[in-house]
């Protein structure tokens, strides 16, 4: 690990900073790309983390290291009970690589908080990141037009890495187009893009009510219940929190938001009333099965017969809830740590537990770089301590 600057980044501090954030966001916008069933998000991570090493100084608080050792060993602890204990035809080397990728995902976050936080980079994060939201929104768009002018084989190409079939775009059985953008299903997209969103509820720049009307669009234009859901959840959460209706005075501005909404409830009145007012009677009634089977089925696919030490790392059917997931691959004590984990992040205040909950039960894969890069977005929008490295530079620590 270096203790001073390359000469490269000397030189060329702005470019260097631009391009490694730059890269970041790009982790998560191909995270569901893969090559030989390797996320290409992971790919890029790995590139990062060697620019990281071979240019700048990277130190780790005291808190760090600790809570580095004690993870690491606690999932080395764990994998050996779990391989004693578990099912037979357990697949070591899948076990291994996976175990060895979540401590590098662990290590990897906490390497680049500590970049981004001691350079006082998350504003260029945050606009970064906010115009990729954007461009992903637009490809989106452009892929929908795509698909119902049937140009199909352009289409195939820009999903040459990812899914190709229709059912990942389709709504239900009808011929209503969902977004999904360079992402596998559209609730990946919305997943992405409410990242961004509370990115920017949380940054709230000169543009922010902009970003937010822009971004939100795309999170609609998915029509996952669940991410529009969560969505609107942190707008209104948002509003409560920064709106005292006891000292509210009406601003002209406000009718700009008034008519923006008006606007967005008549271009996407059919489709909002399709995915959200018909599917949440459907589910109420019975007749629509899937979003409960969504969460429900997630507990029901774990081992009963594996609850204390859970089945090993990737050896779970792929399930869209990540708590479900902590207790099949890891058992009860893996369960307790993301849990308590919640419980930390509920302690920033209730919208970001809330949220952090509900994006956990509606999509799973702890190995998807994806949902790593959003534990950090949650650390550098939230913790705020402080200490002074080697270089005498102040660095926020965990």
């Amino acid at each position: 690990m270096r203790h001073t600057a390359s000469k490269i980044y000397q030189l060329y501090p702005t470019i260097f900073n631009t391009a490694l954030i730059v890269l970041l966001v790009w982790v998560m916008i191909l995270s569901d790309w893969s090559v030989l069933n390797v996320s290409i998000g992971d790919f890029l991570l790995v590139g990062i983390v060697l620019l990281l090493l071979s240019n700048v100084p990277i130190d780790f608080s005291k808190k760090q290291q600790q809570l580095f050792i004690i993870s690491t060993s606690s999932i080395i602890l764990i994998t050996l009970l779990a391989y004693i204990t578990g099912p037979a035809d357990m697949n070591i080397k899948l076990l291994l690589f996976s175990n060895v990728k979540l401590m590098f995902y662990i290590g990897t976050v906490m390497m680049i908080y500590n970049y981004i936080s001691s350079r006082g980079l998350k504003p260029k994060f945050v606009r970064i990141n906010t115009y990729m939201s954007l461009l992903v929104i637009a490809i989106g768009i452009v892929i929908i037009y795509l698909i119902l002018t049937e140009q199909l084989e352009i289409l195939h190409k820009i999903w040459y890495f990812t899914r190709i079939d229709d059912r990942s775009y389709h709504l239900g059985s009808s011929d209503i187009i969902r977004m999904r953008s360079l992402f596998a299903e559209p609730a990946h997209l919305g997943f992405y893009l409410n990242i961004s969103l509370y990115f920017v509820l949380k940054q709230r720049n000169k543009y922010w009510l902009v970003y937010t009307v822009l971004i939100s669009i795309g999170i609609v234009l998915t029509l996952s219940y669940s991410m529009i859901m969560i969505g609107s959840w942190l707008i209104m959460s948002t509003i409560a929190k920064h709106v005292k209706l006891s000292q509210f005075k009406w601003d002209g501005r406000y009718l700009i938001v008034v008519a923006v909404m008006l606007l967005i409830a008549l271009i996407f009145g059919e489709f909002l009333y399709e995915a959200i007012y018909i599917r949440t009677l459907n589910i109420l009634s019975g007749e629509d099965g899937s979003a409960i089977a969504r969460l429900m089925g997630s507990w029901q696919q774990i081992d009963s017969g594996h609850l204390l030490f859970g089945v090993g790392a990737a050896h779970s059917t792929n399930i869209t809830n990540m708590y479900a997931y902590a207790l099949s691959d890891f058992g009860i004590i893996g369960l307790l740590g993301l849990l308590a984990g919640t419980g930390i992040i509920f302690t920033f205040g209730l919208r970001e537990g809330v949220f952090f909950t509900l994006m956990n039960i509606s999509k799973g894969g702890y190995l998807n770089p994806l949902f790593w890069l959003f534990i950090l977005v949650i650390g550098l929008t939230n913790f705020n301590h402080k200490h002074t490295n080697r270089d005498g530079e102040k660095t926020w620590i965990l």
